[in-house]
């Protein structure tokens, strides 16, 4: 009963906080404005071509994870590149309705499909999503650059930094119950370690998931820079997808790039919260960026709401097809 309560509210809470910050967002907009624009400024053509960079995008990532995969597979099985693709692609649909768990699940999918130990699997996981934080930063400090004094006001008027000591979390009786709590923790888990006489297993475990980590460091030459290639179009893909909505709409023709370089930065930062799709928070960070840009209040959450809702969509849609192709890669073995 608890397990299917926490499972529920995993999917709920986040639903929850994006359609509240929706709810908050448009309660003002005049949605005539929204219908105006869906029929007589939009140029569909962009938008459509910005909804197939996104699984583009996807595409690169499942080529580049099969980069790491690949060496893994066990001895006599055909090529692993269908299966990643599908899993990846999935992965997308996954996080739809769970966040954070498309990542897990193509895991431990693709463990069942290939034999790859899921330790392994994740730990591959975990080092692409190493570099993918890399690259993030490496995109937002030119974006801080081009435009601080647009990162300065938002944080200014949208982020509320707490002094030291300020209400519970600067209290020393709350720092010491939370230290009291981890030691409690790791005492648990070393009393299970011993109990149940898991440490053979977890060793086996941890040594996969190294094993994991390293498959970039141990990749030959022509391979990292097919890997350093694929991470450079799932960004160009991701960025491009946003950019040229810009193209779609009278009202945003006329930014530029620099400015898309700034939003899209915050949207990536954005992204980090835990919710489906990134639904409220990509809203909140356009909408606020754009009409700081000079756009107004009802064409920005128009253009919100028409450009996350068609990509999200697409790509969900994309996701939902490539799991119900899955069960063919076990019809077909050498896929």
């Amino acid at each position: 009963m608890a397990s299917k309560l926490h499972k529920s509210l995993r999917i709920i809470l986040p639903l929850l906080l994006g359609g509240l910050l929706i709810v908050l967002l448009y309660r003002k907009v005049d949605f005539e404005v929204v219908r105006s624009t869906l029929t007589s400024d939009v140029r569909w053509e962009v938008i459509a071509l910005t909804c197939l960079l996104g699984p583009i995008s996807v595409l690169f990532r499942a080529l580049r994870w099969d980069l790491q995969v690949e060496p893994l597979r066990r001895e006599g099985m055909g090529s692993t590149l269908g299966a990643s693709i599908l899993h990846v692609q999935g992965s997308y649909a996954v996080n739809m309705a769970i966040p954070r768990l498309g990542d897990l699940w193509r895991c431990t999918s693709m463990q069942g499909y290939t034999g790859i130990p899921f330790s392994r699997l994740l730990g591959t996981m975990i080092a692409e999503r190493a570099v993918d934080m890399i690259t993030t930063l490496l995109l937002i400090i030119p974006g801080l650059a081009l435009n601080a004094t647009y990162f300065t006001t938002f944080l200014h008027d949208h982020v509320r930094r707490p002094s030291v000591g300020d209400g519970p979390a600067g209290s020393p009786r709350t720092w010491l119950l939370l230290i009291l709590a981890l030691l409690l923790v790791v005492f648990l888990l070393r009393w299970l370690i011993r109990r149940f006489q898991l440490r053979r297993k977890l060793q086996k475990g941890w040594l996969d998931f190294l094993a994991g980590l390293r498959t970039i460091g141990e990749m030959s030459r022509g391979a990292r820079w097919l890997f350093l290639l694929y991470t450079l179009g799932i960004w160009l893909c991701y960025f491009f997808a946003f950019y040229l909505t810009f193209q779609a709409f009278s009202f945003t023709e006329g930014l530029g790039a620099d400015v898309a370089l700034v939003i899209f930065s915050l949207i990536t930062i954005s992204s980090i919260l835990p919710v489906q799709g990134n639904i409220g928070p990509w809203h909140f960070v356009v909408i606020q960026s754009l009409i700081f840009f000079g756009v107004a209040a009802d064409p920005a959450a128009s253009f919100a709401l028409i450009v996350h809702a068609s990509q999200t969509a697409v790509t969900t849609l994309v996701g939902l097809v490539a799991i119900l192709l899955l069960p063919l890669l076990r019809e077909n073995p050498e896929s």
